[in-house]
Formats: C-alpha cells, sequence, structure tokens
C-alpha cells in the first residue's frame, strides 16, 4: 500500500500522508474501474462517485479525483492527441473551475465522465 501511495503522490511524502488520510488509494480503484469499463459507464457507480466527491466536507476527495482523471487523461492525449486533447483540456478546464466558481463537485465530476464515455466510443 506504501508503493502505491508514493507512486499516486508522484514521490511527494506529504501529498502520500493526505492520500491515506482521504482513502485516495480507495478514490483511485474506483476510478480505474469507471475508467476500465470504457466506453461503458456504470452508472451506479459513477453516482457513488459523485455522492462521495460531491457531499460537504469532501473537497480533498474532489480534488484528488480530479487530480487523478487528469492524469490519465494527460497520458492518453500523450499517445492519441487528435483524440484526447480536446477532451483532456475540457475535462482540466471544468475540473479546476469548480471550486473559484463554486460549482457543484459531483455534476461536474460527473459530467467529466460522459465527456470521458464520449471521446472513448
Amino acid at each position: 500500500e506504501a508503493v502505491e501511495l508514493a507512486r499516486l503522490a508522484e514521490g511527494s511524502v506529504g501529498r502520500a500522508l493526505e492520500l491515506a488520510d482521504e482513502d485516495g488509494l480507495a478514490l483511485k480503484r474506483e476510478i480505474d474501474d469507471l475508467l476500465a469499463a470504457l466506453p461503458e459507464i456504470d452508472g451506479i457507480r459513477l453516482q457513488r462517485l459523485g455522492e462521495r466527491v460531491g457531499r460537504a466536507g469532501a473537497e480533498g476527495a474532489f480534488r484528488t479525483a480530479s487530480e487523478i482523471l487528469c492524469r490519465w487523461l494527460a497520458r492518453l492525449a500523450s499517445g492519441d492527441p487528435g483524440r484526447w486533447l480536446d477532451p483532456e483540456e475540457r475535462i482540466a478546464g471544468l475540473l479546476g473551475k469548480v471550486e473559484g466558481l463554486n460549482l457543484d463537485r459531483k455534476a461536474a465530476m460527473m459530467d467529466a465522465f460522459f465527456l470521458v464515455r464520449a471521446a472513448a466510443r
């Protein structure tokens, strides 16, 4: 588990501790499971993820989920920019504006996954 946390935190000890506190590995597994099923989306799992990152006090979980999804998209965009660069930019822009504009985190995360699904088809 420590190795997975270090990998997810990109070697940052402080970030690894934050991820451990907010159950970041479980969150990553949830996201990985959703992404593995593309181009299909399990609506129930996506709803659960949205509720998890959208509830009061879950700002850290939202940031972590956004970071995980954006990194995944960045990897895809570097390999196939024609297909993934535009969705990656749109999703990163959406998720990056949520806190500053006080947008609904659950809706934004679900919208991000719907954009991923559209790009995966």
